[in-house]
Order: C-alpha cells, then sequence, then structure tokens
C-alpha cells in the first residue's frame, strides 16, 4: 500500500511522464518474473522524482537523477533472500540423516538472516522515501505559495 501511495504521490509532486501506471506499484509485486526488477525499477523512480532540490514543475528531468546504493543493496538482499530460502527449503526434502537435516537448519539460517538484512534495509528505504517525498510536498507547497522565489539569484 506504501509503494502504491508514494508511486502516486509523483504526479502532485511536479513529476510527468512516470514510466509505468500506478496499478503497477503493486502488481509489480505479483507478475513472475516481472517482480524480479519492475518493483526496484519503480523504487528508483520514486527516489529520482522526489528529489526536494528538483524545481517544483520538474518534467521529465528526474529520469537522468541518480540512485542512491543502499536502494540497490535492498533490492539485492530481498531477491537473493527469495533464493536462499527456495534452496534452504529443498535441502529439508532432500535426505533424510541427521547430517542432511542439520545442513538445511544452517541454510534456514542463512536465509532467515538475510530476510532479517532485506527487512532492515527496506524499513530504511521508506524511511527515506517517505522523508524525501515529504521534503519535495513542502518545497513544492511553498513555491505554490510564493514563500521562495524559484528564480535563480544572479
Amino acid at each position: 500500500m506504501w509503494f502504491h501511495r508514494a508511486y502516486k504521490n509523483l504526479s502532485a509532486l511536479g513529476a510527468t511522464g512516470l514510466r509505468y501506471g500506478t496499478g503497477w506499484a503493486i502488481g509489480a509485486w505479483f507478475v513472475p518474473f516481472l517482480n524480479l526488477w519492475r518493483p526496484k525499477q519503480i523504487a528508483n523512480d520514486i527516489w529520482r522524482a522526489s528529489d526536494p532540490a528538483a524545481p517544483p514543475d520538474q518534467g521529465i528531468d528526474w529520469r537522468e537523477k541518480p540512485v542512491p546504493g543502499f536502494l540497490t543493496a535492498w533490492w539485492v538482499v530481498w531477491v537473493v533472500s527469495i533464493y536462499a530460502w527456495n534452496v534452504s527449503t529443498r535441502f529439508y526434502f532432500s535426505g533424510d540423516e541427521a547430517e542432511d537435516i542439520r545442513n538445511a537448519g544452517y541454510a534456514d539460517l542463512g536465509s532467515l538472516g538475510l530476510d532479517i538484512a532485506a527487512a532492515v534495509l527496506a524499513i530504511y528505504v521508506v524511511i527515506r522515501l517517505t522523508r524525501r517525498q515529504s521534503e519535495r510536498a513542502g518545497r513544492v507547497s511553498e513555491v505554490s505559495q510564493g514563500a521562495v522565489d524559484p528564480s535563480p539569484v544572479a
């Protein structure tokens, strides 16, 4: 829900030319194979278009902005955690010996460690993107109310 709202906010924050419809902010998580990269692309768009320093009517200029490494780290850790869980689950079904079950338990612990890391990074992503959108909204509001002169100082 948060992801959809954050993406939907971009129009109100002055971004035009969004690459995807707002429904994809939810739907992309559920489409097989597409869910391996489309949500990350949408997160990138949210970051780029929420730049507080951009002019209020930024148009499509936001598309060229860089994204921070923590967005990529969150996504990579999350995708790897999914595959690690799959591997650990397969280990549980691959043998009946005590050693097999022990190894499956180790793999499961590794998978859970990755899940925790992905969750911590996801919380950080949500906090940073929310803060960024709030700052952008304040800037757009100030300019629209005339509190700030958006023209460059000569």
